[in-house]
Order: structure tokens, then C-alpha cells, then sequence
């Protein structure tokens, strides 16, 4: 499931109980490109990436959690470029299958792990070896191929939430 930061706080102030159930995980919070930076060039600067203020138009959340659709990976929930990937990401610098997060059973600590990507795997800046996986602690920066996501556990969403209400009109 994956929703406009915008949309996602139009929902919250309708039914922030409703919404608070159904975005009941962790996620990833993208900030979105501009064309001229969606060019196979190294994408937005890190100065670019600030998660403590994403303009509400231009970051997508996506729910970390299985998609329903159909794929042949049922040990985590998979990152790529294509369909069948339960969160995909549209930019020619992702992976057909890109990546995968994983929750450990006993200490429900998420990791994320690279599928032997084309164009690489960041977390906290540190580029990961082909299926390399590393726990993810709450905030943490990742960066696949030129795409910037912050890692946010449901407290630190819901505070994002709230420090950016809409505008008024």
C-alpha cells in the first residue's frame, strides 16, 4: 500500500483512528524527484534528502508490508522496479528486484537486504555487498540506486504526521 504524504495527512484529519489501523507498520517515506533530477545521474543530492520536513506533495509512504499480488519471494517484503514486487518503486535506476526488508521473528527488528542489485544498495550511507543484510533502526536513510527513503517506525510517522499539517486555504 503506498499513498501521497499529502493524502496520507487528508486521511488522518478524517479519521485518524481509521487511518492510524490501516497504516499499523513501519515504512518507507520517498522523497519524490524532479525530472531534471530523474535522470540516470546520481538523482537528488543528499543536501536535497531531509526527512524532518518532506513537502506533503512531493514524498510517497509505502507500508511495509506483503502486497497480496502474486511473487515467488514469500520470506520478506520485496523492493523493484516492475509489478509483483510488494512495493515497487518507478525509476529506471531500481532493480527489476531490487531489494528485500525482512522482520525478525524473535526481536521484530527489520533488516534489509540487497538482491544482488544493478546500480546498489545504501543504509546510513554504507553500500551493502550483494545479500548483505543489515537491521534497520527507526529513521534510518536508505538509498536504492538513486532513490532516497527514510525508514520510519508507526510513532515516528505519526510525529512526521503532525508536524506538517496542511495548508490552510
Amino acid at each position: 500500500m503506498r499513498s501521497s504524504f499529502a493524502e496520507l495527512i487528508n486521511a488522518w484529519l478524517k479519521d485518524p483512528a481509521g487511518t492510524k489501523a490501516k497504516w499499523n507498520g513501519p515504512v518507507l517515506v520517498q522523497r519524490l524527484t524532479t525530472a531534471a533530477s530523474d535522470k540516470d545521474d546520481g538523482g537528488p543530492t543528499r543536501a536535497a534528502f531531509v526527512m524532518s520536513r518532506p513537502e506533503a506533495g512531493e514524498a510517497r509512504v509505502h507500508l511495509i508490508a506483503k502486497s497480496g499480488k502474486p511473487n515467488a519471494f514469500p520470506m520478506g517484503v520485496t523492493i523493484g522496479r516492475v509489478e509483483g514486487n510488494d512495493i515497487e518503486l518507478d525509476h529506471n535506476s531500481i532493480s527489476r528486484f531490487h531489494a528485500w526488508l525482512q522482520q525478525d521473528e524473535r526481536t521484530k527488528v527489520w533488516a534489509l537486504t540487497d538482491a544482488e542489485s544493478k546500480n546498489g544498495t545504501w543504509v546510513a550511507g554504507v553500500e551493502l555487498s550483494p545479500r548483505q543484510r543489515v537491521p534497520l533502526a527507526d529513521q534510518t536513510e536508505i538509498r536504492l540506486g538513486n532513490v532516497f527513503l527514510t525508514f520510519l517506525l508507526p510513532a515516528s510517522l505519526w510525529a512526521l504526521v503532525l508536524a506538517n499539517p496542511p495548508a490552510k486555504p
